[in-house]
């Protein structure tokens, strides 16, 4: 069952197994599939991910995955998706609540993460269609541009390591 959150400017499709399809009404672009869980083992230290080999990438199902109804008060809405992520031989809870207000060009998305887990790294995904050569990512103390190129079946690749630390926002503009 798919759910909309919608006001003015946004239009947000809740699917199934939690991912959302957000379309901006002015532009009209539409991202697809942004706010994925995705978690994998991690074999570095603590300041550096390394993927062993032979890892397996885990995401939620949909049959683990719960939505909320759609509260709504006339000045934003609001909806909960409560996940369970299968990690090796237990789950990790997975709880974000969207909250579009009348008005607003954003959509306020808070995750909480129950985590008892070692080793592992968990990511959410916000893939886009822009096409960029460089993106800028922050730092602990700096932004950092960092030049992209594009792999087996376009899919987008940072030279050295494809997995780099970001701590709030990455930027990217198209060619």
């Amino acid at each position: 069952m798919v759910s909309n959150l919608e006001n003015e400017f946004l239009s947000v499709e809740i699917l199934d197994d939690g991912t959302l399809n957000v379309t901006d009404k002015e532009s009209g672009a539409i991202f697809r599939g942004i706010n994925k869980f995705q978690d994998s083992l991690d074999i570095g230290d603590e300041y550096n991910y390394r993927a062993p080999q032979n890892d397996e990438i885990v995401s939620p199902y949909a049959s683990d995955t719960v939505i909320s109804p759609i509260w709504s008060n006339g000045v934003y809405s609001e909806c909960v998706i409560e996940t369970k992520l299968r990690l090796r031989n237990k789950f990790m809870n997975i709880v974000s609540t969207l909250i579009l207000t009348e008005g607003s060009r954003r959509l306020y998305v808070r995750t909480e993460v129950l985590n008892e887990h070692d080793n592992h790294r968990l990511r959410v995904l916000f893939p886009t269609d822009i096409e960029a050569e460089f993106v800028s990512a922050d730092g602990q103390f700096d932004v950092v541009k960092r030049k992209l190129f594009h792999g087996k079946a376009g899919r987008i690749h940072q030279i050295v390591n494809p997995s780099r630390l970001l701590l709030m926002y990455l930027i990217t503009q198209k060619v």
